[in-house]
């Protein structure tokens, strides 16, 4: 069972290594629920992180509004965990099933630090090949939607994921290439 508001109120050092095990479960795990439960911990996490931040309910002096004093500590673990699932998405995923539940937990992710996102982003892209980078910025930038608002409601999600199947298709294209 994930109880998030309690994850995200524990001492920095705890909180990292429950990312850090979330991560280990979706990169190493061969069950296909096992990585669905991490993809469902994520998303557990930032839907507390919105309702906490939104609803501006007091926190406790170990935690700040959902993620926020978590990250401040140890800003490494939330551009670690992005990373990881951007590259899990791009060249790891071999089952169609983790696109609704780990999609979810990408957009989650996002919406909490766009600008964590972007350097996620900036960082991958600068790791590709000179003659590729600029194909790489254009389909990352297809991935959000420019012109509308977006949440973590379930029109959102359901647009992310089908922006995100069309980043991986295009993505595994510019890879072998």
């Amino acid at each position: 069972n994930v109880y998030p508001d309690q994850i995200l109120s524990l001492p920095s050092q705890n909180f990292s290594t429950i990312i850090n095990l979330i991560v280990w479960g979706v990169e190493k795990s061969f069950a296909v629920d096992s990585k669905h439960k991490c993809f469902d911990s994520i998303s557990y996490l930032c839907a507390s992180h919105f309702r906490v931040t939104a609803g501006g309910l007091p926190s406790n002096s170990n935690s700040g509004p959902g993620f926020s004093v978590q990250f401040q500590n140890n800003p490494q673990i939330f551009l670690h965990l992005i990373y990881k699932l951007l590259k899990f998405f791009l060249f790891e995923m071999d089952d169609e099933e983790h696109m609704i539940t780990g999609g979810d937990a990408f957009l989650g992710l996002i919406l909490c630090d766009q600008g964590v996102y972007q350097t996620v982003i900036k960082q991958f892209v600068s790791e590709q090949p000179a003659s590729t980078q600029n194909r790489w910025l254009s389909l990352f930038q297809n991935l959000l939607p420019s012109n509308e608002e977006i949440s973590y409601d379930r029109r959102s999600k359901r647009t992310f994921q089908k922006s995100l199947e069309q980043l991986i298709v295009e993505a595994r294209l510019i890879a072998t290439n």
